[in-house]
């Protein structure tokens, strides 16, 4: 082995807790999030077809369903690298 692997995970660890990954973690968890819950919006709508009358409002709950899924998440993902150190 050449032992390029090494730096090469150290590098990794020294630009994992910058500002731009976390947020982007963050960004990567929503979209997550997001996905899933549509995907069970879909999945509700394909077996009882008469909740495609509810498609707007379903859409919206998905939405809202996603911010506030996001708010407790969002906090145990940047509580490490906060100012208060999960303390």
């Amino acid at each position: 082995m050449d032992g390029r692997g090494e730096a090469t995970i150290e590098d990794l660890y020294k630009v994992s807790g910058k500002a731009e990954i976390v947020g982007g973690e963050i960004v990567l968890m929503a979209a997550l999030v997001y996905h899933s819950l549509n995907g069970l919006r879909v999945i509700a709508m394909d077996f009882w077809p008469a909740t495609t009358a509810w498609y707007r409002p379903v859409t919206y709950a998905v939405i809202i369903g996603t911010i506030v899924a996001m708010i407790p998440l969002g906090l145990i993902m940047i509580t490490p690298y906060a100012p208060w150190n999960g303390r």
